[in-house]
């Protein structure tokens, strides 16, 4: 990163720091096997931090009788402006998109025009979801902020990870431990109403695991930190639509379900679950096999009272199905659901207090 950027091969808002000025400091690497996209972490100032690089690097140049070409500024920004729409099905102004762009990697002035290896850099960015997601998002309270790029290398606020283990100890958990996993489940629930509520249209996270949820250092809210696989409905469905099948296995793209057409042979309902039916199956209730619980999840405790557990079962499986459950929790499950954690987590703390 620091020799492209030496070389005058890259740039970007963070590179200086980093390279230079050595402001990023306590640098610690991650090796390949626990995740291709995370490179390394470190410190800027008292802020602990994270850089990541997408995983696949996609150039927007070409070559013309052996020489690199690359398009205009405005044919640039349209081609932006397109993957925008086809990723997050936005249609942004092309001086809005050069703002956003232009602040990811520009650390002085944002109306500089765009360089050659600067498309190259946006061009490998912007094809990543996360990356455009956090860019275009830079102000919600759902996932981490984007602090600065350096080529095709950009940092995020660090999250520390949820630090509860499932397993078949959950059981036997004490009263404390116990209210901390209430608390924490509130919280995935408030970030699951902001993925509806506050942004063009609703989010699906289509890979839904504990340790994606992460709280902030700045103000310890919940973050959902792996955009990998997070998108827009209207974008999920499409996605759907286009995917052939035989059966409705076919029409799974991870956590996200629809249902097969049998006659047409496509997924064409769209996304039919929704992110709480999710969470309450494989977080809340917890690992299933053979519709036994196998490795309890965050609420199912000894002190698991039974409306509590009810209610999880049915906002895990709404059509009370078989097999994978296709159907999305219902609104007034979702509204019971947050108030009895609430309930129970003031009642547990009342009676500790005595």
């Amino acid at each position: 990163m620091c020799e492209n950027f030496q070389n005058g091969a890259s740039s970007g808002t963070l590179c200086s720091a980093l390279c230079i000025r050595q402001d990023i400091s306590a640098i610690t690497c991650y090796s390949y096997r626990s995740t291709r996209k995370v490179k390394f972490r470190g410190t800027w100032g008292t802020i602990p931090i994270v850089f990541k690089s997408p995983t696949q690097i996609t150039l927007f140049h070409w070559y013309e009788n052996g020489k690199k070409t690359y398009p205009g500024e405005k044919q640039f920004l349209a081609t932006l402006k397109a993957v925008t729409k086809k990723k997050l099905n936005m249609v942004l102004p092309l001086n809005t998109l050069m703002r956003i762009m232009s602040k990811t990697i520009h650390s002085k002035k944002s109306e500089m025009p765009i360089r050659d290896y600067e498309m190259d850099s946006l061009s490998t960015l912007v094809q990543d979801n996360e990356f455009l997601i956090m860019a275009i998002f830079p102000g919600n309270e759902v996932f981490p902020k984007i602090l600065g790029t350096c080529g095709i290398y950009y940092c995020t606020e660090y999250m520390e990870p949820i630090n509860i283990k499932s397993s078949l100890l959950s059981l036997t958990d004490s009263l404390e431990e116990w209210i901390q996993k209430l608390q924490i489940s509130t919280q995935i629930l408030e970030l699951l109403n902001k993925l509806e509520t506050d942004f063009h249209e609703p989010f699906h996270l289509c890979d839904i695991q504990l340790h994606h949820f992460g709280i902030s250092s700045e103000d310890e809210s919940l973050r959902y930190v792996n955009l990998n696989q997070v998108y827009p409905r209207s974008v999920i469905s499409t996605m759907f639509r286009n995917l052939s099948c035989q059966t409705d296995e076919d029409c799974d793209i991870n956590d996200c379900r629809s249902k097969c057409n049998k006659d047409l042979k496509i997924c064409s309902e769209g996304v039919l679950n929704n992110n709480y039916q999710i969470v309450c199956e494989k977080i809340f209730l917890g690992w299933k096999r053979f519709n036994s619980i196998i490795i309890p999840g965050l609420l199912m405790s000894q002190h698991t009272p039974s409306d509590l557990a009810s209610v999880l079962r049915q906002c895990a499986n709404p059509g009370h199905e078989m097999g994978k459950p296709r159907m999305s929790s219902e609104n007034f499950i979702k509204k019971r659901m947050y108030e009895l954690i609430v309930e129970i987590e003031q009642t547990v703390v009342s009676q500790m207090s005595l």
